[in-house]
């Protein structure tokens, strides 16, 4: 066999297994949405759980890359539909009721995490946290620490 052989024998092994790969995706995800553990739904496709747990991210991030339109207009449905319950209460709640002010902000907070504006602000903060750490590790570096002039560290020089 040559070596074009070689590589289209090669070339359709991937490719089936690819389409393999697809089809117990798919098989998981109907499982697991069915209310099968993952470890179950694994066994049901002949894959270990960590297997079927690759698969079944993979299968979600192929979903939503092909449903990104329709995901954007069900989460615009979603937002107005919040912002219509949320009125009555958010009267209420500006005028000192307690509920009232307990619903809108499970509201607000479940905007929030459909608009994965608390996780912007979470990565925010630990960016921060690692620039003042940074800068700590500089001033350490070049002797200054907590405002008393200490030695810099330096390598020790070989023997």
């Amino acid at each position: 066999m040559g070596t074009t052989d070689n590589l289209t024998t090669s070339r359709s092994r991937r490719v089936a297994s690819r389409a393999q790969d697809l089809i117990a995706a798919a098989k998981i995800m109907d499982a697991v949405a069915a209310g099968a553990t993952l470890e179950a739904a694994g066994k049901s496709v002949g894959v270990k759980i960590d297997v079927a747990e690759r698969l079944l991210h993979a299968e979600f991030r192929r979903f939503y890359e092909q449903n990104a339109t329709q995901r954007e207009e069900l989460v615009g449905r979603e937002l107005r539909k919040l912002e219509l319950l949320e009125r009555p209460f958010f009267r209420k709640a500006l005028q000192g009721d307690e509920k009232a002010a307990d619903r809108v902000l499970a509201m607000m907070k479940r905007r929030a995490d459909m608009l994965g504006l608390d996780t912007a602000a979470k990565v925010q903060v630990e960016i921060s946290a690692v620039d003042e750490a940074l800068a700590e590790i500089v001033q350490i570096v070049e002797g200054k620490v907590l405002g008393a002039e200490i030695a810099p560290l330096r390598r020790a020089e070989p023997a």
